[in-house]
């Protein structure tokens, strides 16, 4: 990333926030979920043209790249859907002959 990648406008420079009890950070009126184990941690994020990076402060590992922000308000999570499992319809099962 070279100084002009960086996002021009408003506060342009690397963020730094801590995850929550819930292993997320609120960035632009967005959640960003880095994961619970690192709850109470801090985090760097940057934002360039067009992609969000967001590393660890003290090891500098990296843990999210987010290529599109989408609208205020987005939740980008894990993918995974929450709540317990759904029953899945089975197909009926037929009587053995014999």
């Amino acid at each position: 990333m070279t100084p002009s990648d960086v996002r021009r406008g408003g506060n342009t420079g690397p963020r730094v926030l801590i995850v929550s009890a819930s292993g997320s950070i609120k960035y632009r009126r967005r959640r960003i979920n880095v994961g619970m184990p690192l709850s109470g941690q801090k985090v760097r994020v940057t934002e360039a043209k067009d992609f969000v990076i967001v590393h660890l402060v003290e090891d500098g590992r990296l843990l999210r790249e987010i290529v599109d922000l989408g609208p205020v308000g987005t939740d980008h999570g894990n993918c995974n859907k929450r709540g317990r499992p759904r029953k899945v319809p089975q197909p009926p099962v037929k009587p053995r002959e014999g």
